[in-house]
């Protein structure tokens, strides 16, 4: 299956800068063993959508993203918060961990999706995507670990500048949202895309 509109944006953005960050060693590649990585997928649920077309009523699910720090790999790329595991850390425990030192919120994971591997040039990661929900008596979030923060629907997230990695988990998140959690690879679209 080919790429989405939306990966290949990313994953050529992703290419110039990393030629223009990384030096280019034939001798250097990716760390065989995968980072572990937990990821923040934090949903909340906007009005209801006008009715489908089969008559049912939907709503339109927006995510926390986050943007990188300049003194980071791919600095001002927008991604999903989330970090390392620490040693002997749970993906849910990392993802409350790094949610409170990011953006300063108190999260629940609601459940866990299967793991999403990628490669860049620097490193292997193995990405864990913790859905979650702020709590009630959570602050709201602020920049703290990161550059900016916004609320976005998955229809209008900033494919020029996410993180390649980070699509294919939108992808994944928007089958888990559906419903289908078969593990197929789901195509993911942007506005830009469909026209």
């Amino acid at each position: 299956m080919g790429q989405s509109q939306p990966q290949k944006v990313a994953n050529n953005r992703h290419k110039s800068l990393t030629d223009k960050y990384l030096k280019k060693s034939s001798a250097a590649s990716p760390p065989p063993v995968p980072v572990e990585v937990a990821i923040v997928a934090l949903c909340v649920d906007s009005p209801p959508t006008p009715p489908h077309p089969k008559g049912q009523s939907g709503f339109t699910p927006h995510i926390l993203i986050t943007k990188r720090l300049t003194n980071t790999f791919y600095p001002g790329y927008w991604e999903l918060p989330g970090g390392k595991l620490e040693p002997n850390e749970t993906p849910a425990q990392a993802a409350r961990r790094e949610a409170r030192e990011e953006l300063g919120i108190e999260i629940e994971t609601l459940s866990v999706l299967p793991p999403i591997e990628h490669t860049y040039e620097h490193a292997r990661v193995r990405l864990h995507t913790c859905v979650a929900r702020m709590l009630a008596d959570s602050p709201p979030p602020r920049n703290i670990q990161v550059a900016d923060h916004r609320w976005c629907s998955l229809d209008q997230l900033p494919w020029e500048s996410f993180l390649p990695a980070n699509v294919r988990v939108i992808s994944a998140l928007r089958r888990h949202l559906a419903g289908d959690d078969n593990g197929a690879e789901e195509s993911v679209t942007s506005p830009k895309a469909a026209q």
